[in-house]
């Protein structure tokens, strides 16, 4: 079964109007796999369009033009004839307001026979087609070397072994490095400090054993922290009542999957009471806790 795939030639494309005289030159397109090329363009300027054909990327023969009129859209088609294509325009004497240049391409794949997906990579001096195959593997066409790859969504890139890289315009999402882990057997009013520089923090997990409860805050600090600063995070570790009537003791959970950045440092301390300024402690080695973070 035949099937269809399309894309755009970026570097046969251009929205960058010509000067008087001025010429755009594409890059060399190989179209080994592609079985029509059609290139649309407009110009508010008479010009004069061609599509060039070269066997090696490097001698180029003229294989089809037009001379355009301005302000009236046209388009040539070809089925390529030689390996590599490119776009040329040469401007007329009159400098151009607007340019809308744009090259397309078709590839027909059949049965289990690999298919160029829409994407071509740009080796440094012509653009090599990204093959497709049923299973949705990407390779290079020729065994090129270390190239970067364009498509719609993002940036491709591949090691030259046909390893694809994919990574988005904006950001590189990166591997966390492992975390870290701060314990304390006391928790109290008394501040401690986990990071004493800016970090990510990951999970927390108190103990309290005492016979009242605690509140566990945790702030955006290098130094021990006290009651008169203000936490990023209070957290309730009730004490628990067992079932008989008396005092047990009992563990809670709280996890960031994501991560809470602190820009200074991660520092900590409890109290009795939820208020950022009370300043009455559990008693010591009943409150214990472990932090996690990067």
């Amino acid at each position: 079964m035949a099937a269809t795939v399309s894309g755009i030639s970026a570097a046969n494309s251009s929205a960058t109007p010509l000067a008087a005289l001025g010429q755009f030159t594409g890059t060399a397109l190989d179209c080994t796999f592609i079985s029509s090329l059609s290139v649309g363009c407009y110009s508010d300027k008479a010009y004069h369009l061609s599509i060039d054909a070269s066997a090696d990327g490097s001698s180029w023969y003229l294989n089809t033009s037009v001379d355009a009129v301005a302000g009236v859209p046209i388009q040539l088609q070809i089925q390529p004839v030689l390996k590599y294509a490119r776009v040329h325009v040469v401007n007329g004497s009159d400098t151009q307001t607007v340019l809308q240049l744009q090259t397309k391409y078709i590839v027909t794949g059949s049965g289990a026979t690999t298919a160029q997906s829409n994407l071509y990579a740009y080796n440094g001096s012509s653009e090599v087609p990204v093959l497709c195959d049923t299973s949705g593997n990407l390779t290079l066409a020729h065994g090129t070397s270390s190239i970067s790859v364009y498509g719609s969504g993002g940036q491709l890139s591949t090691d030259g072994s046909g390893k694809v890289i994919i990574s988005q315009q904006s950001s590189i999402v990166t591997q966390p490095a492992a975390a870290s882990v701060f314990r304390s057997l006391s928790i109290t009013t008394a501040g401690q400090v986990a990071k004493a520089s800016a970090g990510t923090l990951y999970s927390i997990v108190v103990s309290n054993s005492d016979t009242t409860d605690c509140y566990f805050k945790v702030y955006d600090k290098s130094t021990p922290p006290s009651s008169t600063d203000t936490p990023i995070l209070t957290l309730a570790a009730p004490y628990p009542i067992s079932p008989g009537g008396t005092a047990s003791s009992y563990v809670y959970t709280f996890t960031f999957p994501q991560g809470i950045l602190f820009s200074s440092g991660i520092a900590i301390r409890g109290s009795t009471q939820a208020a950022d300024n009370a300043n009455v402690s559990n008693a010591a080695n009943t409150v214990i806790a472990h932090i996690t973070f990067a």
